[in-house]
């Protein structure tokens, strides 16, 4: 059923979309919970994506479990839709423009662009390898750095959210933090420090 959808099938997301609504309405009502999103109707949000999604679904990429990559991808919607959502309520200052992949525009909140991290090409290269390396991580490693970056969640709201101890989220963030490194060889100096010298990000 999934592969009909992203063939373009529109019964068929339909079919998907009513099959993982118990599961997203749940995402989304624990969303929009917290005082960073409390201002955002969570049944709007979810007609947006649902509207968006179908849109969208042919750059869905299918895994071994069809079902829950839509489900994970589903997931990401949701969070992209409030998180530019809450753009538009709440205007904040310095925000990096979204990629072409997908990935949020908060590269830039969380690296190192100040004077010291290098002239303003090295800044620039940076910042675009960075943008290019969130692109490459999981969707699981992804929604914590959005969830700290952009909702501003602490730790504790990340594992309630996430259905983890906070154990578990820390070794998540480590192993996404440890997969950036590596895929930005030496520039991940100043791009990862927003994500580790930060108190609230420290675990």
């Amino acid at each position: 059923m999934v592969i009909k959808a992203q063939a373009g099938d529109h019964g068929a997301f339909g079919a998907v979309w009513s099959a993982a609504m118990p599961a997203l309405r749940g995402y989304t009502n624990a969303l929009t919970s917290f005082k960073s999103s409390a201002m955002v109707d969570p049944d709007d949000l979810l007609q947006q994506v649902a509207t968006e999604s179908w849109t969208r679904m042919r750059l869905f990429k299918a895994g071994d479990n069809p079902y829950e990559s839509a489900l994970a991808w589903f997931r990401t919607q949701i969070r992209h839709r409030l998180i530019d959502t809450i753009r538009e309520l709440k205007p904040v200052v310095s925000l990096d423009a979204p990629v072409a992949s997908g990935v949020p525009g908060f590269a830039q909140q969380i690296a190192d662009i100040s004077p010291s991290a290098g002239t303003e090409k090295v800044r620039e290269e940076t910042l675009n390898a960075l943008k290019s390396a969130l692109a490459q991580l999981s969707a699981e490693q992804l929604e914590i750095i959005e969830l700290e970056a952009e909702l501003k969640l602490t730790r504790a709201e990340i594992a309630s959210l996430l259905g983890c101890t906070e154990d578990v989220l820390t070794h998540r963030k480590r192993s996404a933090i440890k997969k950036l490194q590596q895929l930005m060889g030496s520039q991940s100096q100043h791009a990862v420090k927003g994500l580790t010298s930060h108190p609230r990000h420290r675990y």
